[in-house]
Parts: structure tokens; C-alpha cells; sequence
């Protein structure tokens, strides 16, 4: 009866290497279904994103970026409940990724949920193979602003900024911070170092300098950051606000 077993044995090995191929298959259609979703994404298609990105995920459902992504999309797409699901998937496959907590942080501050924001966030910069922790570091900074704890906050975008002497987002939040604690030398410098990292990239740190410089006596110098801000984005939430104060402060 033995010799018998080996041609089912040797049937078994080649069910399980078929199978193993096949999976292999599916892990890389996936990654390349991703990476289709993230173009979508970066495009401006959310429809055509969380299209990709679901197919991606029936695909093989252990791709944590594939749920990230997917969670961006639907962010984007103002579907707050989908996007948390997708998030939560994500974080069951990789619970302590730098990247997905990163994100889900900012999902969790934009929802005003700021102690679970600060929690993610955390969690991100623990991750010692995320590529950019000042990233994490400066939401985080954001989150602690917005929560009122303003001392932590500063210490936080310290760190940040001592981590990435570039990353205009972190002067941009530093100062926010600064002009909340009324100290409008230190707030007014980090404005202006993040315009001179980002220039009209950073058109909120032309506004929030503007009236600065303006209760400084720098009316020129006020007026044109408010010029600034109109001439980039005369449309938008913010180009009104500047034309408003504009209009009180510059005529």
C-alpha cells in the first residue's frame, strides 16, 4: 500500500505549490492595482481610486496599503464612516505602521476626535522605519494646538522642525501656537520661515503674519502679505478672509 501513497503525496505538493502561485498572482495584481489607485488619487479621480483601490483589496485582502489608500479615497470622497472602516482594516493588518497612523491621525483631528488624533500620531512616531517622523511630529503639534495644550504643542513642533529644518507645515503650525500664547516676535518668525521655505505654498502663513505686521506698524508690509494671498487664491475661504481684512486695514 505505500508506493500508492506517493503519487497522491506528490499530488497534494503540487495543489499546494499551485495554489501558493496563484496567491503570488493575486499579491502582485494588487500591488499593481495600488499603485493605480495612488495616481488616481494624486490626480484628483476618487471615484476611479476607491474603484481601484476596492479591487485591490478583494484582491488580497493582508495589503494594508491597499486599505490605507482606500481610506484616503473614500476621506476624500466625504465618506467619514467608509474611511474609518477601511482604516480600521488597515490598522489590523499593521497596527504600529508609521505611514497608516499618520494618516488616520489626520483623519481623527479633522474630525475634531483630538485625543484619539494625538494617540495615532503617537503610535507613528514610534514606528523607527517611518522614512519622515517630523511628519508625525508636526500633526501631532497641530492636534495638541488645537486641544489648547499649547506648551506641549511648542516642545512638539521643536522636535519636528530640529528633525526636518524644512518642513514648512511644522514653522506654519509653530506659529499658530506662538500667536496663541501671544508671542508675536516668535510667531511672526516662524510665518516667515515658512513662506521662505514654501513661498505662495504657504499662503496661511502670509495671512497669519499679516495682521502682525500690521499692529507692528508695518502697514506696508501687512498689506502686501494680504496682496499676496489675493492675487494666489482670490476665490477661495481664505482669499476672502484677506480681502476683508484688506479692505479694513489697507484702504
Amino acid at each position: 500500500m505505500r508506493p500508492r501513497l506517493l503519487p497522491l503525496l506528490a499530488g497534494s505538493l503540487a495543489l499546494v505549490v499551485a495554489s501558493g502561485c496563484i496567491s503570488s498572482k493575486r499579491q502582485e495584481r494588487a500591488s499593481s492595482r495600488v499603485d493605480v489607485g495612488i495616481s488616481m488619487l494624486r490626480s484628483g479621480d476618487l471615484p476611479g481610486a476607491v474603484m481601484t483601490l476596492r479591487e485591490a483589496t478583494k484582491l488580497d485582502r493582508r495589503n494594508w496599503r491597499a486599505w490605507d489608500k482606500l481610506a484616503l479615497a473614500y476621506a476624500g470622497q466625504g465618506a467619514p464612516v467608509e474611511a474609518e472602516d477601511a482604516w480600521v482594516q488597515a490598522l489590523r493588518i499593521a497596527p504600529k505602521s508609521g505611514e497608516i497612523n499618520n494618516n488616520y491621525g489626520l483623519f481623527l483631528m479633522g474630525q475634531s476626535r483630538l485625543d484619539e488624533s494625538i494617540a495615532a500620531f503617537e503610535t507613528a512616531i514610534a514606528d523607527l522605519t517611518y522614512r519622515r517622523p517630523a511628519v508625525p511630529l508636526s500633526n501631532m503639534g497641530m492636534a495638541l494646538f488645537l486641544s489648547g495644550d499649547h506648551q506641549r504643542a511648542v516642545k512638539t513642533l521643536d522636535r519636528a522642525i530640529d528633525r526636518a529644518p524644512n518642513l514648512c507645515q511644522a514653522f506654519f503650525h509653530r506659529g499658530l501656537t506662538h500667536k496663541a500664547l501671544k508671542a508675536e516676535a516668535a510667531a511672526l518668525s516662524d510665518f516667515d520661515a515658512a513662506i521662505g521655505i514654501c513661498g505662495v505654498d504657504a499662503l496661511g502663513a502670509y495671512y497669519q503674519a499679516a495682521p502682525i505686521l500690521i499692529a507692528s506698524g508695518d502697514l506696508s508690509g501687512g498689506c502686501t502679505y494680504l496682496g499676496t494671498v489675493l492675487l494666489e487664491s482670490p476665490n477661495s475661504e481664505l482669499g476672502q478672509s484677506a480681502r476683508n481684512l484688506h479692505d479694513k486695514s489697507c484702504r
